[in-house]
């Protein structure tokens, strides 16, 4: 997500907010976690977007969750050192 949040940046999380429509939200991806944008497409899916062009995006059918994917919280708040 360099250009939103960039390397180094800190992130706060609310896991109680795992229940992804849209926003930042932190997502474990095939044991990886990743800070993407979300956002709710028809069909019960959800379309994962990156701010770096070189991630192109995908999407999920949450009706058909595999053990690789779960969205862990929404990103509320970051801070950056200057």
């Amino acid at each position: 997500m360099e250009g939103v949040l960039n390397n180094r940046d800190v992130i706060l999380i609310n896991h109680a907010d795992n229940n992804a429509d849209s926003g930042l939200f932190v997502l474990r991806v095939d044991g990886n976690l990743v800070v993407k944008r979300v956002q709710r497409v028809p069909g019960g899916k959800l379309g994962i977007f990156s701010a770096n062009d070189a991630y192109p995006p995908f999407e999920v059918d949450m009706n058909k969750q595999t053990a690789d994917f779960a969205v862990i919280g929404r990103v509320v708040w970051f801070g950056r050192q200057i």
